[in-house]
């Protein structure tokens, strides 16, 4: 079960990146956009921290919640004279699908408890409908029919969303209304259709442009690691970008050199070079300008 919590706090953000950085367990970083981006070095849970207080986090289990928000707690920090506050504001929840016939919700203090009903009436005990005699075979071939068009219509939206991916280079996810178009299927079972197939819905597009980043450099020093070069500052910064790199950063840019290797940046003496095609896609997948490149000081030994 997978949980993605939107919280309301006041943490400061410029006193909590201090914190942070100065944490050797920690990783962090600002995005572009303004965003406070920071992890645990031995977990894969990313968190974002925006300037107006919201802190969006999507937890694995309710074991990692339990342990790493207590953490996190003790690392923001609060707004001058005030006591930090931290409260659920929005929570999205996955399960698996389909659920059982005794699948419950319930919804108490801001959470979200899965809970399985145990039935106190034997199921032999329980008296099936009885269908009219006269409609069971309209009533199949209305089933059959009904199934077919349900299975016709996830045909196409497996497909327009595996398009749209490719076009995208797997930078990042289509949006609902991009898949939408493309395959043509605008009832409500659209929604349905594509949690079926794989889709990962993303509320923060800042989210989805830095794991797009960091994937992409990776790739540069993936591929600089196979070339063998012997620069020592070159084989350092290349094992901090891939040791301090998300799982799915990771898988992203193998994706990059396997699929799309044209797309990859060079490792140059000073910076990490984007090609010219690119900085284009980027703006074509996110309307945004391309990220600076990454760059570095040459050092004296190395330049020797």
């Amino acid at each position: 079960m997978l949980s993605q919590v939107v919280y309301e706090t006041n943490a400061d953000l410029i006193a909590s990146h201090e914190v942070m950085v100065k944490n050797p367990l920690m990783v962090a970083d600002r995005t572009e956009k303004g965003l406070l981006w920071f992890k645990f070095r031995e977990n894969r849970t990313v968190f974002l921290l925006s300037p107006l207080g919201k802190l969006q986090v999507k937890w694995t289990d309710a074991s990692e919640k339990r342990t790493l928000f207590r953490l996190v707690r003790n690392l923001l920090v609060a707004k001058p004279n005030e006591k930090l506050e931290i409260k659920p504001l929005k929570q999205q929840t996955w399960i698996e699908y389909p659920v059982p016939d005794s699948f419950k919700i319930y919804w108490c203090d801001g959470e979200t408890e899965f809970v399985l009903k145990t039935s106190t009436e034997p199921k032999a005990a329980q008296k099936p409908d009885t269908p009219k005699a006269g409609n069971d075979f309209s009533a199949d071939k209305l089933l059959q029919s009904t199934m077919e068009r349900l299975r016709t219509n996830r045909a196409r939206v497996r497909a327009a969303l595996e398009e749209l991916r490719r076009e995208f280079r797997f930078l990042r996810e289509p949006t609902f209304n991009e898949v939408a178009i493309k395959s043509g299927c605008l009832d409500s079972q659209l929604k349905t259709d594509l949690l079926l197939v794989g889709w990962k819905h993303a509320d923060f597009p800042e989210a989805a442009e830095c794991l797009a980043r960091q994937a992409v450099n990776v790739a540069a020093w993936l591929r600089f690691r196979e070339t063998g070069q012997l620069n020592p500052q070159l084989i350092t910064l290349s094992r901090e970008a891939i040791d301090n790199a998300s799982l799915d950063a990771i898988k992203k840019a193998q994706v990059l050199l396997k699929h799309f290797p044209e797309l990859v940046p060079t490792v140059e003496a000073t910076e990490l070079k984007w090609p010219d095609e690119t900085k284009t896609l980027w703006i074509k997948v996110f309307g945004s300008e391309p990220p600076s490149p990454q760059s570095w000081t040459l050092s004296i030994d190395s330049a020797s």
